[in-house]
């Protein structure tokens, strides 16, 4: 079955399983389901499994992770403290989890069984993930800490200092080769070479805390998302900054194929388009900036304004080359345009009741999984713009 119809198959069974927990009791179903908050909605690597992360403040967290074919519940793993990172092994065998506790459990899939305990950090593991051939497990700790782990042992190989004190998250390139980190107490991400420990970048101290890193799948895009309302978008290759997001803070996704880049922003999940334009759409653009230099028209120059803005974030590259220009006018519009289409209010976005905390692409593209402070994951249809299901989460069911 393919990744789409597993997931259509995922929603449908949702249904099924609300009817079958609505026999609640009524302490249960006084739980305000805005104390509940979705920290992350995750696809494994081809979609066969999904997993949600949730926490409720004096209730504690909770992972599930669902088999979207068959819909049968493959693992519940509940604790009295937050549950923030579930990662799935590159053959989708294995299921490990970061939280507010020193130790991190691997499980089997699709049995559930706890494998073994990772233990040897001091202080919270809050980020994890595993080496691209699935060998090592890299944990990440407020103990400043970047440790490797064998998986089928549990022995601790290596560790090293990436952070100042806390150590928001981390991710490893496709090829393993190195490791970003989000550095939470210097407010700055950080690439270290996974062989030599050598730290190879560090970006500048933003003005606020650096809360999530990603890396597209190709390895080409670093994510980055800080609490100043800004996502950054670096070049991962030459660490040139290509991109500042305006209007959010807690999560940026890739899409697979890198066109599209999805991130949270108040009570939106928001996606911008940076695809390239075909030959058509490239060349209506450029003659749309020419008429900022040649029209002296001012309501002409205002019609070509709003037509780019429609176009929205695929102009990205046409009014980055147009704020190099001669003329001032020239430059101004595409300097004030390209903010516009680089931000939330230049994006497509998708409304929930909540702040929305997490994202996930599903792994053809298609969909968008995001949850949010309300107790609520919504799962996006991309062409269609609508919700196609929406999931209330308990950490108590």
């Amino acid at each position: 079955m393919n990744t789409s119809k597993q997931l259509r198959v995922l929603l449908k069974a949702i249904t099924v399983v609300s009817i079958a927990t609505a026999g609640l009791t009524s302490t249960l179903m006084a739980q305000r389901i805005t104390d509940v908050r979705v920290h992350q909605v995750a696809f494994s690597p081809s979609g066969k499994y999904i997993g949600v992360c949730c926490w409720q403040p004096d209730v504690g967290g909770r992972v599930s992770v669902w088999e979207t074919e068959t819909w049968q519940r493959v693992l519940t793993y509940k604790e009295g403290v937050g549950i923030g990172r579930v990662v799935f092994s590159p053959d989708e065998t294995l299921v490990t989890i970061g939280h507010a506790g020193k130790e991190t459990p691997i499980f089997s899939l699709p049995s559930g069984e706890l494998l073994r305990t990772l233990t040897g950090h001091e202080q919270v593991v809050r980020a994890v993930a595993f080496t691209p051939d699935g060998k090592q497990i890299v944990t990440g700790s407020d103990d400043t800490t970047v440790a490797f782990w064998d998986v089928q042992t549990g022995e601790k190989l290596a560790s090293f200092e990436a952070a100042q004190r806390r150590l928001a998250d981390l991710v490893l390139t496709p090829d393993g080769k190195r490791i970003i980190v989000a550095d939470w107490d210097s407010h700055a991400m950080r690439v270290f070479d996974t062989e030599t420990y050598e730290e190879l970048f560090a970006s500048e101290r933003f003005e606020s805390i650096t809360a999530r890193v990603s890396i597209s799948k190709s390895g080409a895009l670093i994510g980055v998302s800080v609490w100043d309302l800004k996502h950054r978008v670096y070049d991962a290759n030459t660490y040139e900054l290509k991109y500042t997001i305006k209007g959010g803070s807690d999560w940026i996704e890739f899409s697979p194929d890198e066109n599209l880049i999805a991130f949270t922003a108040s009570r939106s999940a928001c996606v911008i388009d940076v695809s390239t334009p075909d030959m058509q759409t490239a060349n209506r653009i450029q003659s749309l900036i020419r008429v900022f230099e040649t029209e002296e028209d001012y309501a002409t120059r205002e019609a070509a304004m709003a037509e780019l803005q429609a176009l929205g974030s695929v102009c990205e590259p046409y009014l980055r080359a147009g704020m190099e220009a001669e003329n001032a006018e020239v430059r101004w519009r595409c300097r004030t345009l390209r903010e516009r289409c680089l931000s939330a209010d230049g994006a497509r976005r998708f409304e929930h009741t909540a702040e929305v905390e997490c994202l996930s692409y599903s792994p053809d593209g298609k969909f968008l999984a995001a949850g949010d402070r309300n107790g609520e994951a919504v799962i996006w249809d991309l062409a269609e713009g609508i919700a196609v299901r929406r999931l209330k989460i308990r950490v108590i069911e």
